[in-house]
């Protein structure tokens, strides 16, 4: 039987196919549209920077517990190395 014979892919919405172009896939474009959750994104992002600029708590500096770590592992170098 050839694709053209079977009636499978001639009505696949009569065997609970709901995107022929992706079986087992949902058919996306029948889905209803969905809305962003209120409180997320950008503006709520910019509101909470603003807030930590207000109260000047800013974050840490990325980079800052590696600094401090090389900085401790060169403070031990130097020590081991005067006592030698």
């Amino acid at each position: 039987m050839t694709e053209d014979e079977d009636p499978v892919f001639k009505h696949p919405e009569a065997y609970g196919i709901e995107n022929p172009e992706a079986p087992g896939e949902p058919n996306r474009e029948a889905m209803p549209e969905s809305t962003p959750v209120p409180g997320t994104g950008r503006t709520a992002r910019e509101e909470h920077m603003r807030r930590h600029d207000q109260d000047d708590a800013r974050a840490p500096d990325p980079e800052f517990r590696d600094r401090i770590d090389r900085e401790e592992r060169e403070d031990m170098r130097r020590e081991l190395e005067e006592e030698s």
